[in-house]
């Protein structure tokens, strides 16, 4: 009965872990996107100047 709970306990802890950290990747990701979306903007901008 032991194992069976430490197992579950176990079970409990990844689950946290693999949620904080998709939480945090999901936080991350918007001023990347934003970043993202200025540099190709940039490089259509400098594209469209005759040169």
């Amino acid at each position: 009965m032991q194992r069976a709970r430490c197992a579950r306990q176990a079970v409990d802890r990844w689950a946290w872990l693999i949620t904080a950290a998709r939480t945090q990747l999901r936080l991350a990701r918007p001023p990347l996107a934003k970043d993202l979306h200025s540099i190709l903007a940039l490089a259509r901008c400098s594209e469209e100047k005759p040169s």
